[in-house]
């Protein structure tokens, strides 16, 4: 069985769970603005140009003229990015991280659904429980929030 796919996936896991919870943070710091939400966009967008260069410099600033492939790597960002923004807006609309973060979380069900449409590819039965399963525990984690879930100071 092939893993090398596992340090990358470990990876991201820890990253993307930092991504839930450092906009609330930062939020946190800007309650008292209307627009804390593109403020805060800002400042990621600036870090995630300081990554783009990285990978740039990485590539030796080789970058191959528009394809479907570059189309579609930018469209990759333009969509993460919208969906950043909307992200940020729900932290900043809702008292705690937890119940958006759950939520947000069932993006790879979307995916899933996306791919199926998109790529033509067939979830097995198990992949399907997952879903299933994902959207029980989001609705647990979501309820926990709302019944008892508050801010320990």
């Amino acid at each position: 069985m092939d893993v090398r796919w596992m340090l990358p996936a470990i990876g991201t896991l820890f990253f993307w769970a930092f991504y839930g919870v450092l906009p609330k943070m930062a939020l946190n710091h800007m309650t008292h603005l209307a627009d804390a939400p593109r403020r805060v966009m800002i400042w990621e967008w600036l870090g995630g140009t300081i990554v783009a260069a990285g990978i740039l410099i990485w590539l030796r600033l080789q970058i191959s003229a528009p394809t479907p492939a570059a189309v579609l790597g930018m469209l990759t960002g333009i969509t993460g990015l919208v969906g950043a923004l909307l992200y940020m807006v729900a932290l900043r609309d809702s008292p705690l991280a937890a119940p958006v973060v759950a939520f947000t979380s069932l993006y790879p069900a979307v995916a899933v659904f996306l791919s199926y449409v998109l790529l033509r590819e067939r979830p097995t039965p198990m992949q399907w429980a997952g879903i299933f399963l994902a959207i029980i525990a989001v609705a647990l984690i979501s309820a926990g929030s709302a019944n008892g879930g508050d801010v320990v100071e």
